[in-house]
């Protein structure tokens, strides 16, 4: 079973008035590559979290987001209550008498925005109290996004199965066309030949008899120098490989670098079929084969 490198996966949760919410995304990639987008007091659990990740998925660029939202506590928002008195002392000396009524609210808020009126919220208000609880929390909610991540590349990864397992049997049809092709294509280059030798002998040595022997000679040079039954064999045989690992049940560790490498391979014994055969309708069904190798090949790169 195939399995796409692209996918999404989220889940979250709520404990102790924590709002944890994960996300992943994944997209192609050679290698495994995994990246972390959190707090700061978050950061310290990136080990661990490509740990994860990597016991699940094998291929593509993974990125991890977490959205954290810890409860406020009342206590950490303070006023310095001498430092109000203070400003509001020196206002009322300034204007001469008590603050007129119309001006105490926008006075106030004024005041209040001064440096050191109001205390900064600690630091243990928005951080970690505990790393290990707070692991505990986020692993659950990473481990469903996971699930969900990878049970999206599944997915879409068997939808590509399909489409490849089509282009497959396009890629057998040309080749079974090919083969009818041959015969005739042999026939047709070896009266080429005679009427290539013909010709010449009749513009230069007239009376030059043809040794039947030796035509046949170089109509069996001919014939080998063209025959590309060897290489259809073999991308037949990469064709089946492809089709047995399209239709595993279980997806295997590298199934994607194992297709790209049979697709260079099926690649290559085109491109040789193509430059062997002098044959046009041979070389316009090699020129398909190619263009849908092509569209196999765009589609493997996505597989993990």
């Amino acid at each position: 079973m195939l399995r796409s490198m692209t996918g999404f996966g989220e889940a979250s949760t709520v404990s102790n008035g924590w709002q944890v919410r994960v996300e992943i995304r994944s997209v192609n990639n050679r290698h495994l590559k995994v990246s972390l987008r959190a707090e700061d007091a978050l950061q310290c659990f990136e080990a661990e979290l490509e740990r994860l990740v990597r016991t699940a998925l094998h291929r593509g660029t993974v990125q991890v987001s977490i959205e954290s939202v810890r409860p406020s506590r009342a206590d950490v928002y303070k006023i310095n209550q001498v430092a109000l008195r203070a400003y509001l002392s020196q206002v009322t000396e300034v204007l001469g008498g008590p603050i007129p009524d119309p001006s105490i609210g926008s006075i106030v808020s004024g005041i209040l925005a001064l440096p050191g009126v109001v205390s900064e919220p600690s630091r243990r208000s928005t951080e970690s109290l505990g790393r290990d609880e707070d692991w505990a929390i986020i692993r659950p909610v990473l481990d469903e996004a996971i699930v969900r991540l990878g049970q999206m590349r599944q997915c879409e990864g068997a939808n590509m199965a399909l489409e490849l397992l089509a282009m497959s049997r396009q890629v057998r049809g040309l080749v079974a066309k090919v083969r009818l092709r041959i015969p005739m294509s042999l026939v047709s280059q070896q009266d080429r030949l005679r009427e290539r030798v013909s010709q010449l002998l009749v513009l230069h040595e007239p009376t030059v008899q043809v040794d039947s022997s030796h035509l046949a000679r170089e109509i069996a040079l001919l014939a080998d120098r063209v025959d590309i039954s060897e290489e259809m064999v073999r991308l037949e045989s990469h064709l089946d490989q492809f089709d047995t690992m399209m239709a595993a049940k279980s997806p295997a560790e590298g199934m994607g670098r194992k297709l790209e490498f049979l697709i260079q391979e099926m690649g290559r014994e085109a491109n040789t079929m193509g430059a062997k055969s002098p044959d046009v309708e041979i070389s316009r069904s090699v020129v398909e084969i190619k263009a849908t190798m092509e569209r196999i090949r765009e589609l493997v790169l996505n597989v993990e």
